[in-house]
């Protein structure tokens, strides 16, 4: 059996996209409570997978080019809209972005969902809204032009992500020194403020 902690906090929330999974090696289930000293202590069951470290997956997964078909189209339940009661996340604002341990936000959609969240063992702050959502998503995600190209990609057993990262990087890049010729002003304070 395998055991997955998918984004936990291990590494402060900063690097908040570790993915730690227990192989069938150990042959026992892991207490996940347990999970971090089992991490710190080097077992070599668990994979530390991070963004930070330049991580394939993570790259590929946090350029948009490769989510569900409703995530770009069809998506209505962004921002403010929601069919859940509740909905949980972090916190990216800036009035908690000094904190290092992380702060979960929860928005409240009905009376059940406030209901359960009252009956919860939790702390609770409360916050407006827009404080709890402000680094959220807004809108879908919109296909780049690098979709189709990376789509195809996937679809070639030949073709490692490594290679398909490596391309969107260049097309980041490019659309980067676009942005830096159309705005020569705004280059100029960047570099000057560096």
């Amino acid at each position: 059996m395998i055991y997955a902690s998918w984004r936990n906090k291990i590494t402060g929330w900063h690097d908040s996209l570790a993915m730690d999974i227990d192989g069938e090696h150990t042959g026992e289930k892991v207490n996940w409570h347990d999970s971090y000293n089992l991490l710190i202590k080097g077992e070599k069951t668990f994979l530390n997978s991070r963004y930070s470290q330049g991580d394939a997956f993570y790259q590929l997964f946090l350029s948009d080019n490769c989510l569900g078909k409703a995530c770009y189209d069809h998506c209505k339940f962004k921002f403010r809209s929601s069919s859940a009661d509740i909905r949980i996340g972090d916190l990216w604002g800036k009035k908690y972005q000094e904190n290092e341990d992380g702060i979960t936000g929860v928005a409240v959609f009905s009376k059940k969902g406030k209901s359960v969240l009252m009956q919860s063992n939790c702390e609770f702050v409360e916050e407006h809204f827009d404080t709890v959502a402000e680094g959220q998503m807004k809108a879908p995600a919109k296909r780049g032009r690098m979709y189709p190209i990376v789509q195809k990609m996937l679809l070639n057993d030949d073709t490692s992500i490594k290679e398909i990262n490596l391309l969107i990087l260049k097309e980041k890049k490019r659309r980067m020194n676009i942005e830096r010729i159309k705005h020569p002003l705004r280059t100029l304070l960047n570099i000057i403020k560096k």
